[in-house]
């Protein structure tokens, strides 16, 4: 599939599900199967060793994670088990991400699945503040930015522990303050309090842990663990070491698909969907991350093979020496290499996949079927023919879910449109009036007049020129003619920005769930949780 073809849906309450939701057991089966094949082997292991082991550090990570945890899968670490499986980052995001979830877990009980979240805290914190619909929706709305934190480097989200304790206890109330009123139950007073309680300095926690606790209330509740955990498995680990040892392979592979993968979708950055990755004076740039918990900003990992073949050297982006030596090649089980990253580990220093490295772990190692938002779905479309190449097998396949889910009702948007009807309107009045059947006879001479010289030749110079001065001449004398048309069409354009502006605000379907009405939000997990239950087709949007 492509992702670079995936819409959200424009209507309240819409759903985006490909394939559709009953569609998924069927995939998560197909999947299982082309994963359980005993001869595929990564780095001289198999890949169902490799699973069974995956999966079990995945469950020992999400009891670390939240010891107190309500949900439970007894069957989760069975050989047959199926997963289904979905991840984001730790933020305040908006319904369509949260839907993701509620499908992945109604899936799953529909058929007695494990569902599962991955917390992706090893990504980058954006932003501790989120923007707050104000005033009227219906009539003059507006957005005001609301901070829970103070922290804004841009630091993994595993690092952040809350700076301003006043200011995230608060932020529920400072949110109702500026909240219009046309929400009246938003989902802030609701998850805040059980943030304020969980007993950690960890941002990415406290958020999780109350969603999850929301989650497993409303009976959507996932088997759930960070990546940063994850990462420091041996598992995940091996998984970096076979990269690692292989690297200027897997640098021509990257390249090679990167470019093609540009080339189709006419991608002209050098940045999109992903950074390319760069060999300079015999140091490979790694697909992973890497820091020092005294300056924790994500860099680059990059190596340099050995020159007695022996393994490959590490270095920090940014730093003149090298962190020191992995015990790897290609052809060498991973074993000492795995033993020295968690040497490197215990010295404070984090290694993490990038964004293709882990949905490419989460779905040979953990997932039988992963569920992608839009912008995830792009990425693996890409993935997929790297890994392909690299790993040597067939990627299975992901289904991609969404939704749309507005702060308010509201009837179908019309002010857009009708915008950029009238914009077109007076566009045809100044230039094409030829186009609007106008029956002044002032005009229609000046049209007669219009329609000899655009059916002049244009080969002579001096033609086209008089031609063109003659057509502005003539436009000018017919917009003079239309002035009330025109000046009509100016005030209603005027009145029409006016009303996109209000839609556009009044609209949006990125405001954070914690603004949302929870009523509505149960509502849009209701829906998912019927389509689960194939009640109804979600191969369209409604």
């Amino acid at each position: 599939m492509s992702g670079s073809t995936f819409r959200a849906p424009t209507s309240d309450f819409g759903l985006l599900a490909i394939p559709q939701l009953s569609d998924w057991p069927e995939m998560a089966a197909r999947n299982h199967q082309l994963l359980s094949q005993p001869e595929i082997q990564f780095g001289g292991r198999s890949l169902t060793e490799l699973r069974r082991s995956a999966r079990l550090s995945f469950v020992e990570c999400s009891k670390i994670w939240n010891p107190d945890a309500g949900v439970h899968f007894p069957n989760a670490l069975h050989k047959d088990s199926i997963w289904i499986m979905t991840g984001h980052q730790p933020e305040l995001y908006h319904p369509g991400v949260w839907a993701k979830n509620f499908a992945v877990a109604a899936v799953a009980k529909a058929i007695n699945a494990v569902g599962v979240n991955l917390v992706a805290d090893t990504d980058q914190l954006k932003s501790t503040r989120i923007k707050v619909p104000s005033g009227s929706l219906h009539s003059n709305p507006k957005t005001v930015e609301v901070p829970f934190d103070q922290t804004d480097d841009g630091r993994p989200y595993e690092t952040w522990n809350i700076v301003d304790e006043a200011l995230f206890d608060g932020f529920a109330e400072n949110l109702r303050d500026v909240l219009t009123s046309d929400v009246a139950d938003p989902l802030a007073t609701e998850i805040w309090p059980r943030m304020k309680q969980v007993q950690d300095p960890s941002g990415a926690r406290r958020i999780s842990l109350a969603r999850q606790q929301i989650e497993q209330e409303w009976g959507y509740g996932l088997l759930e663990s960070p990546m940063s955990l994850w990462a420091d498995s041996p598992v995940v680990r091996h998984m970096f070491c076979m990269i690692l040892a292989d690297l200027p392979r897997f640098h021509a592979i990257h390249d090679e698909h990167l470019a093609a993968y540009r080339k189709e979708h006419k991608i002209r950055s050098r940045n999109h969907p992903v950074a390319d990755l760069v060999h300079k004076d015999g140091w490979w740039e790694s697909p992973l991350w890497v820091w020092r918990d005294e300056n924790p900003t994500r860099t680059s990992l990059w190596i340099r093979i050995c020159d007695n073949g022996s393994g490959v050297e590490l270095r920090i982006d940014g730093e003149t020496d090298s962190m020191g030596c992995l015990s790897i090649r290609p052809d060498r089980p991973t074993d000492r290499g795995v033993e020295e990253l968690a040497r490197f580990a215990s010295e404070g220093i984090r290694i993490r996949p990038r964004a293709l490295v882990t949905t490419a772990l989460c779905r040979t190692l953990l997932a039988d079927l992963f569920v992608h938002g839009i912008g995830g779905a792009i990425y693996d479309e890409l993935g997929d023919s790297i890994f392909k190449t690299f790993f040597g097998i067939t990627p299975p396949a992901y289904a991609v879910m969404s939704a749309t889910l507005r702060i308010d009702d509201f009837g179908p948007a019309q002010a857009r449109d009708e915008l950029d009807k009238a914009i077109r309107h007076r566009r045809s009045l100044e230039w094409k009036s030829e186009t609007l059947g106008l029956t002044d006879p002032s005009v229609k001479i000046l049209l007669e007049q219009k329609q000899f010289w655009l059916g002049q030749a244009t080969v002579e110079r001096e033609l086209r020129r008089r031609r063109a001065r003659e057509l502005r001449r003539i436009n000018r004398e017919i917009a003079v003619l239309l002035t009330s048309d025109l000046s009509a069409t100016n005030v209603r354009i005027t009145e029409l920005r006016s009303e996109t502006a209000i839609e556009q605000v009044a609209r949006s379907r990125e405001y954070s769930i914690t603004v949302h009405s929870m009523v509505r939000l149960r509502r849009l997990a209701s829906l998912i949780g019927l389509q689960s239950m194939n009640r109804n087709p979600l191969d369209k949007v409604f």
